[in-house]
């Protein structure tokens, strides 16, 4: 697994975003439950960083974004 450059992450689309996080999220559950520490785990962990703090800013994004919305309907 190639490491993912952390300024591309902003730019990728919703899905290829939620397809990756879960990648790497079932890698270290896989990873895990094996008992196996390794530099490949260690790496799997700092990219799941990355991709958790994006997921949590786009959904932060779109609740604002719904939240203004509602505010600002016109009738």
């Amino acid at each position: 697994m190639r490491k993912t450059n952390a300024n591309h992450i902003g730019y990728m689309s919703d899905s290829d975003l939620y397809r990756q996080f879960d990648y790497i999220k079932k890698n270290i559950y896989h990873l895990r439950k094996n008992s196996f520490r390794s530099e490949r785990l260690l790496m799997l962990q700092e990219e799941f960083c990355y991709f958790f703090r994006e997921v949590e800013t786009r959904e932060a994004r779109k609740k604002a974004h719904q939240e203004y919305l509602a505010q600002n309907k016109r009738y």
